[in-house]
């Protein structure tokens, strides 16, 4: 594949059109199809979602994108056709279909990607240790006792 010079997106407002940006030298491998970015729109800056990838572009006066938000593309081109799908079937905004394709969570881009934390010993602790530390039930564990009360009632 190569290196796309210009996006085609799907502003996060209702405008009722696809628009084109350039994409600057230093995003080119991180922008495709489904990916998410940001845009300068008007005087702001605005969320979108990348539709097609083209090498060139007829339209006038455009501005390059800002932004990749998160590591990969978010939607799939299959999910992106059943969206216009959807869109002409039902005679609404594909900018309503976006809405309802993506979840809050990425339509504001609050959180990029879940990160998982393990937690591991530093070292080895065997069996005598483990029984130590879990007591059986109905021990002398004020909490247990407290818990096992409330439910005899």
């Amino acid at each position: 594949m190569t290196n796309p010079s210009y996006v085609r997106v799907i502003i996060d407002r209702a405008i009722h059109r696809e628009l084109d940006y350039a994409v600057p030298e230093g995003l080119m491998n991180r922008v495709g199809v489904g990916s998410r970015v940001r845009v300068p729109f008007r005087e702001k800056s605005a969320l979108a979602t990348v539709v097609a990838v083209t090498e060139q572009s007829e339209a006038k006066g455009i501005r390059l994108i800002e932004a990749v938000v998160g590591e990969a593309p978010i939607l799939s081109e299959q999910l992106l056709e059943l969206g216009r799908w959807i869109s002409s079937y039902y005679c609404c905004p594909i900018e309503t279909v976006m809405r309802s394709l993506l979840p809050q969570v990425i339509r504001r881009a609050e959180v990029g990607w879940k990160k998982r934390l393990f937690v591991q010993p530093g070292r080895k602790i065997d069996n005598e240790e483990l029984e130590k530390l879990d007591p059986p039930f109905g021990s002398a564990n004020p909490c247990v006792a407290t818990s096992t009360a409330n439910f005899s009632r």
